[in-house]
Formats: C-alpha cells, sequence, structure tokens
C-alpha cells in the first residue's frame, strides 16, 4: 500500500490524465465537420499552392482575412502545417488536437505545483478544468484558437518563472517567443500585456530585485509584439465583416457579463462563493495584522493567475458571442489562481485546527471541521455536475458529427460525375450560408468531389433528372411535403436521429432535489430546478429529379 501511495504522490499527473481520458475518450473518433474544417483545408490548399508555386503574394494573402476583419496568420499556418502532416484524414488531427489538451492541464498543474500549491491542489484544479464542460467544445473541434493559444501562453509563464530559479536565458527568450507566438493566433492580443504589468508592479511593490530587470524585459518585448501585430492588422484593413461583431458598448458589455457570470455560477455555485468569501475575510485579517505587503506576497501567484483570468475574460466582454468555450484561456488562469487560494485557505484551516486541539477547545475544533465540510461538499458536487453535463455534451456532438459524416457521404455516392446538387435552404441565413459553403469544401477536398456542381434550390424547382436536392435544416426553402408531393422528384434516402438534451439546473441542484434524479428522467418538463430536457430531432433528406 506504501509503494502505491508513493508512486501516485510521485506520479499524481496520472489521476488528471485519468479525467482527460474520462472526457476526452470519443475525441479521436470525431469525424470531420460541417463548421470551420472545410474552411481550414481550403486556406492549406491555398498556401500549399502558393507555397509550390512560390506566389509570396498569394501566400501571404491567404493569411489574412479582410473579407471578415480577422488577422490570425499563426493560426492558418498551423493548420496549414496539419494538412501536410496529416492529409484529408481527420485522425491525426484529432491525435494532435488530444495532445494539445493535455499539454495544457499538464500546464495547469505545473503552474499549480510551481505557485506553490500542493500536488492535491494540482491534482483537484487540472482536473476540474479538464473535465469543465463549458470549454469541452474545444477539444471536439478542430477550429477554435484557443487549444493552441492558451498552451503557449501558459508555457510562456511557465518558462518565465522557472527561469527566475534557474536563471537560464534560454528559458526567457523562449518563454518571450511563445508569448509573442501566441499574439497571431487571435485578436485578444490586448489582453497579453496584463500579465507583465502584474509582475513589474509586484516585483516593486514587493522590492524583489532580482526579478526586476526581467520583468522589464517581458513587458518590453510583450508590448512590443501587441502593438506590431495591431499595427499591421489595422494596416491591412479596416475591421469589418466577422470582426465588426466586436462591440465597445456600455450595456452590451454589462449584458454579456450577466451572460457569463450566470454561466459560470450554473457551473460552479456555490463552491465558487464560498471561496471567494473565505479568500475575503482572510486577506482582510491578513491586512489588519501586517498590511497589503504582505496579501501581495502570500497571494503572489494566485494575484498573476487572478490578473490572467480577468484580462482574458474582460476582453471577451464585448464580442457577439457569449460561448462558453470562448473562455478556455481565461479559465485556466481562474482554475490555478483558486486552486492556489483554495491551498492557502486549507493550510490556515489546519493550523487553526491543530492550535484548537493543542488547547483543547472542541468546539472551535468543530468549527473549523465544519468549514472544511463547507469546501469539500460543493466540490464533489461540482465534480459530479460537470461528469454528467460533460457526458452530455459528448453525446450530443459525437451524434451530430456523424449524422453530418453519412448526409455528405450519402450525397458524394449518390452524385455521379458532374452531378448538380441543390442545397434546399433559405439563401440569406448566415448559418445557411456557412453549411452551403462548408459543404463544398468537403466535396472538393475531403472526397475530391470538385466535378460536383452545387447551388441553391430555386424556387420553381426546375431541374435537370440526375440533380439531386437534399435538405438539411429545420426551415428549408421548400417544406418537405411539397417535395414529397412533387411528381417530378423521387425520394433517395434519409437519415435522422432523436437526441434528449439534458440541462442541468446546477451543483445546487444536487442538495435541492437530489432524490428525484431518476424519477424525473422521464420527464420533459422542468423538475424542481433541477434540470430539464429539451428533445431535438435533426434529419436531413435527398430527393433526385426524374
Amino acid at each position: 500500500m506504501n509503494r502505491i501511495y508513493l508512486f501516485f504522490e510521485k506520479h499524481s499527473f496520472i489521476v488528471s490524465l485519468a479525467a482527460i481520458f474520462i472526457v476526452g475518450f470519443g475525441i479521436l473518433k470525431m469525424p470531420w465537420q460541417l463548421v470551420d474544417d472545410g474552411k481550414s483545408a481550403q486556406i492549406s490548399q491555398i498556401l500549399t499552392d502558393s507555397f509550390l508555386n512560390k506566389d509570396i503574394k498569394s501566400f501571404l494573402g491567404g493569411l489574412v482575412e479582410p473579407q471578415s476583419g480577422r488577422f490570425r496568420p499563426l493560426y492558418w499556418i498551423y493548420l496549414w502545417f496539419t494538412f501536410l502532416v496529416f492529409g484529408y484524414q481527420p485522425l491525426g488531427h484529432y491525435i494532435l488536437h488530444l495532445v494539445l489538451f493535455i499539454t495544457t492541464v499538464w500546464l495547469v498543474f505545473r503552474l499549480i505545483l510551481m505557485g506553490g500549491g500542493s500536488r492535491k491542489a494540482a491534482i483537484i484544479g487540472s482536473s476540474l478544468f479538464a473535465i469543465d464542460w463549458r470549454i469541452l467544445e474545444n477539444w471536439y473541434r478542430l477550429g477554435p484558437q484557443e487549444p493552441l493559444q492558451t498552451p503557449l501562453l501558459l508555457g510562456s509563464i511557465y518558462l518565465f518563472l522557472k527561469q527566475r530559479n534557474t536563471k537560464n536565458k534560454f528559458q526567457l527568450a523562449w518563454s518571450i517567443v511563445l508569448i509573442i507566438l501566441a499574439m497571431f493566433l487571435k485578436e485578444t492580443n490586448i489582453a497579453f500585456v496584463a500579465i507583465p504589468i502584474y509582475l513589474l508592479i509586484s516585483d516593486l511593490i514587493l522590492k524583489n530585485k532580482l526579478h526586476i530587470r526581467n520583468d522589464w524585459i517581458y513587458f518590453f518585448f510583450t508590448l512590443m509584439g501587441v502593438i506590431i501585430s495591431r499595427f499591421i492588422a489595422s494596416s491591412i484593413y479596416p475591421v469589418s465583416g466577422y470582426g465588426s461583431l466586436y462591440m465597445i458598448k456600455l450595456d452590451f458589455i454589462i449584458s454579456n457579463l450577466n451572460s457569463y457570470v450566470e454561466m459560470i455560477r450554473a457551473s460552479y455555485s456555490p463552491l465558487i462563493e464560498i471561496i471567494i468569501a473565505y479568500f475575503v475575510i482572510s486577506i482582510f485579517l491578513l491586512f489588519i495584522k501586517k498590511g497589503y505587503k504582505e496579501i501581495l506576497s502570500t497571494y503572489y501567484f494566485a494575484g498573476l493567475f487572478g490578473t490572467f483570468f480577468i484580462s482574458f475574460f474582460v476582453i471577451q466582454l464585448p464580442w457577439g458571442f457569449t460561448v462558453g468555450r470562448y473562455l478556455l484561456t481565461a479559465f485556466s488562469g481562474s482554475f490555478i489562481a483558486l486552486s492556489l487560494v483554495g491551498e492557502r485557505l486549507f493550510s490556515l484551516f489546519d493550523k487553526a485546527n491543530r492550535d484548537s486541539d493543542r488547547s483543547g477547545d472542541k468546539a472551535s475544533n468543530l468549527f473549523f471541521y465544519m468549514i472544511r465540510f463547507s469546501v469539500i461538499l460543493p466540490l464533489v458536487l461540482v465534480i459530479f455536475y460537470n461528469l454528467i453535463m460533460s457526458f452530455n455534451y459528448i453525446s450530443w456532438v459525437t451524434k451530430v458529427g456523424n449524422f453530418n459524416d453519412r448526409f455528405i457521404k450519402q450525397i458524394v455516392k449518390s452524385t455521379p460525375e458532374n452531378g448538380r446538387v441543390f442545397l434546399n435552404v433559405v439563401h440569406d441565413d448566415n448559418e445557411e450560408l456557412e453549411l452551403f459553403v462548408e459543404i463544398r469544401w468537403h466535396f472538393d477536398y475531403f472526397y475530391n468531389r470538385k466535378d460536383i456542381v452545387l447551388d441553391y434550390l430555386p424556387e420553381n424547382l426546375n431541374l435537370k433528372p440526375e440533380d439531386l436536392v437534399v435538405v438539411h435544416t429545420s426551415a428549408p426553402l421548400v417544406s418537405i411535403d411539397k417535395l414529397n408531393q412533387n411528381k417530378q422528384l423521387e425520394f433517395v434516402t434519409k437519415d435522422y436521429i432523436n437526441i434528449e438534451n439534458v440541462v442541468l439546473a446546477g451543483p445546487l441542484g444536487f442538495l435541492k432535489e437530489g432524490g428525484k434524479l431518476l424519477t424525473a428522467v422521464s420527464s420533459d418538463k422542468f423538475v424542481n430546478n433541477f434540470y430539464s430536457i429539451g428533445k431535438y430531432t435533426y434529419e436531413w433528406n435527398i430527393y433526385k429529379a426524374k
């Protein structure tokens, strides 16, 4: 038993690795998806062709997106590299994505330890980060930039903090390289400056003279990187299209803030409120006894990653959509900060417990046990909640992914050479436009069927024999009934899936209505604030003109 304990003590990341595979078991089974993947293949092919033809202008043109007002050249270079290495089979791409997942969780684990946290704190913090269902989408999709940006940022901070002890100039240099690389992945790079600013100001206040010189270096290169990347982006094209959805409007920002706060509370209440309350009390007592410098010294690393969270959280507030996956980078900082705060609080509880033991004060002893229990119980509920919601998301994303994969394969199989395919959707819907272009790119790159002619279905149904009409929408231009009644069309095949999407009310629901978990499953109504079940049907149909 001792040997087993020592093994896990030495190799404790195994527990976090287990958490990754508990929620990541479906990643390697994912097919190409009808969002982002087709565009990634198209841009990668443009870069390959222009590189082989030594067409520098076209190559650079493939790295910028004037039509959408976005600037993320390293993102496209990374995807180009993955297509060069793995080609048009999705497995290799998802294996690399899983490696990014493991690397990110490992960095969270290591940074908790580096900040003074115990192995228990590192296991809990990194494992919770791994199973957080709100950000799980990042690992089941190849399109988001956050899965690459986050490990680069965390890696930069890890190397910068490590070089303080090793005095290794290469680690300092690589920390600067990584943070600059991360700036060219997504337009949120202005948030990066908060990291060196916190380090510089904190070390100046605490008079950490050994660190201040390198803090200035880190700050200078980070600031220059942000200025240069912003200058290049603004000089190439004005903000337009997709980029124009970033709006600095107070009411809009407040609305997004409320949405995100409710999103976080739904997953972590009451654990997060309890930790914050105890934290506020502890720093208040510390301030009275020893002053603000002691607070900064005690919570130096927690403050660093708290600043990291705030900067990447705030930068997201003016964006046009409030989606959990956008918070991957911010959440990586929050889990490190909260783990370090929790570690500090538990050490204070333990000290107070020991003092009460020595004095024989049983009432105080019981009081501190109750405080510990007030954190541990919500923690267990939060873990249980996030696991259930993660399994729910995995079930949904794998079913829909495979459903769409069957859809594309069936069209390709049913369409003769140089055949025409008409997509029965409303033309001016943005989601349907994305569906249209993704189907086009899937034909071209993943199935090598550039011969297929894809177009929108004309309302007059002016078709030629062998033309295909496909429906993949809940609101088609021409209804399914009309298509079935049309004597010019012959039904080929269809597919559908029914999904029950369970939305739990949050960890508090387990305390309030835990006993009704089994009996409520059969209900499609909201059950006593515990959870609701949304029932969805996805369907596609294929017809052939006679």
